[in-house]
């Protein structure tokens, strides 16, 4: 049971990380008009987020149809590549507010809140270049300072999947860890209104106005068709249980959980029906020396009373016959 736990919360684990990966990339039409992230932050003021190398992420405002009325990046508010979390939520707060966009915060424990304005929406696009219009989409690399000594302590991609700002995958307990599997549910809010799912993406059309702008479209199938494809391809799971290391898809892993669940299921139960075929070997060889077999003691018995009666009778004869011998002394 420990190595099925030990699989299945590999499994859950890696599903739900690049599941969120993708699913942060994307949104429904025509935008996302309010996110909490899942990511909790012990000490905004101190803890740091740096964009590596020229990554940076574009932050793009919609009107209900799906264009753009609004655009930055937060290279452009943080006014470089590094700001602690704290700049983060009062940079983005700062111009969401003065473009009447909506507003951004973080609650009490830390997650970032951002609430649009009614009939805004907002979307995230990581560009490789910083602060180009239109440059190519590809996740941001996202340098993290967790204990705010102004070292980068952890490496992540995609700026929406380090906040967690459009997870679809939930967890009460770090992916990674034991009880992955057990705890690893759909967000609710997306159970109740699968229309939020991430089906399309931040795109570009260079067509529109002078210079270009972004846009979300109705019948943009880009993000679904990159969860499907992830979810096929190749991804490396660590050793767990008595699997080894595998890059492999998840259908696939799945299998090889099952297939070795079953096999060991096998090999338990031929296990127990040995262990029972001896303890009945064993019983009866206690039996048999012990003398405690019912009836071989029944049997016994007779035999005992049958050869007692038989002596009985022998004393008896032999009585009468010394009787007759006395009888017939002079």
């Amino acid at each position: 049971m420990p190595d099925l736990a030990a699989n299945l919360d590999t499994l859950a684990s890696g599903l739900a990380q690049t599941v969120n990966q993708i699913h942060n990339r994307g949104l429904a039409f025509p935008g996302l008009d309010a996110v909490t992230g899942s990511r909790t932050f012990a000490d905004p003021a101190n803890q740091a987020i740096t964009f590596q190398g020229t990554s940076d992420t574009r932050l793009v405002v919609f009107d209900g149809n799906g264009n753009q009325v609004g655009t930055t990046t937060m290279r452009t508010l943080l006014g470089g590549a590094t700001g602690t979390i704290a700049d983060v939520q009062t940079s983005l707060d700062a111009w969401l507010r003065g473009q009447g966009h909506g507003t951004a915060s973080l609650d009490a424990d830390g997650r970032l809140e951002i609430e649009l304005a009614d009939g805004r929406t907002i979307g995230f696009r990581d560009e490789a270049q910083v602060n180009t219009p239109g440059a190519a989409a590809a996740d941001a690399a996202i340098g993290f300072d967790s204990d705010g000594d102004t070292a980068v302590d952890e490496s992540h991609t995609g700026f929406a999947a380090f906040f967690g700002l459009n997870d679809l995958f939930a967890a009460d307990v770090p992916l990674g860890s034991a009880g992955s599997a057990e705890s690893l549910s759909v967000r609710a809010d997306l159970l109740s209104a699968p229309e939020g799912l991430s089906r399309g993406t931040v795109q570009w059309d260079p067509t529109r106005s002078l210079t270009g702008a972004y846009l979300v479209s109705s019948g943009d199938g880009s993000g679904a068709r990159a969860l499907a494809t992830a979810v096929g391809e190749g991804t490396a799971f660590a050793a767990s249980g008595e699997l080894p290391q595998v890059t492999t898809g998840f259908a696939d892993y799945a299998g090889m959980v099952i297939a070795h669940t079953a096999s060991e299921t096998a090999a338990s139960e031929s296990a127990t029906a040995r262990q029972e075929e001896l303890v009945e070997t064993l019983k009866q060889k206690s039996d048999s020396l012990r003398g405690v077999n019912l009836d071989q003691e029944l049997a016994d018995l007779m035999l005992y009373e049958q050869a007692y009666s038989a002596a009985a009778r022998v004393m008896s004869v032999m009585q009468e016959m010394f009787d007759a011998l006395e009888r017939s002394a002079p």
